[in-house]
């Protein structure tokens, strides 16, 4: 896991200020009448974001951390059917990392779900997940599994969730083609 370079997130990265560019979100709020104390906690929160939040997320957490896509969304996947049987392959690992799950499952459910799937089938999402990484550690040999414990994977989404959502509301105005992000 050593030989992982980080890529996105390091303290002097460029990418730090799109992040925190989120902060603006209150302003919009504020000047629409929502609550003010509440417009003035979201504003102090994602102002700092990428430090206080995301860089905090990503860090390993034994015993739960795995290897992570890192930019898991429908546009990273390739989906097959043979014989009647759905199988999917991961593609593009250029944000590959050592993290725990909550990096991958928040980043998939906030940009690639609608708000009803994310209502309506988290837990059944979770469960397959978690039960896909149970089959997938026994046939790896690995037998002491009760750290990946259901209860664990959502420990680690509740703690980290926040994680997608930040991603989503920078990556998802841009998408829907509400702003566009110039490169010069």
């Amino acid at each position: 896991m050593k030989q992982i370079q980080e890529i996105r997130y390091d303290v002097k990265n460029e990418w730090k200020n799109f992040i925190n560019v989120n902060a603006t979100r209150a302003e919009y709020l504020r000047n629409h009448d929502h609550d003010v104390t509440f417009c003035d906690k979201m504003e102090a929160l994602l102002s700092q974001v990428f430090d206080k939040v995301m860089m905090k997320i990503v860090e390993p957490r034994e015993p739960l951390s795995t290897l992570c896509h890192g930019n898991f969304t429908l546009g990273n996947i390739l989906f097959e059917i043979k014989n009647g049987k759905h199988d999917a392959i991961l593609i593009d690992f250029a944000l590959c990392r050592y993290s725990t799950p909550v990096v991958d499952l928040s980043t998939y459910i906030c940009l690639c779900c609608s708000n009803e799937m994310m209502k309506d089938k988290f837990f059944e999402i979770m469960r397959v997940y978690h039960n896909a990484l149970k089959k997938y550690l026994l046939e790896a040999g690995v037998s002491n599994i009760e750290k990946y414990s259901y209860k664990a994977l959502l420990d680690d989404y509740r703690r980290g969730g926040l994680f997608g959502f930040i991603s989503a509301s920078f990556f998802l105005p841009s998408v829907r083609e509400y702003y566009t992000i110039d490169s010069e």
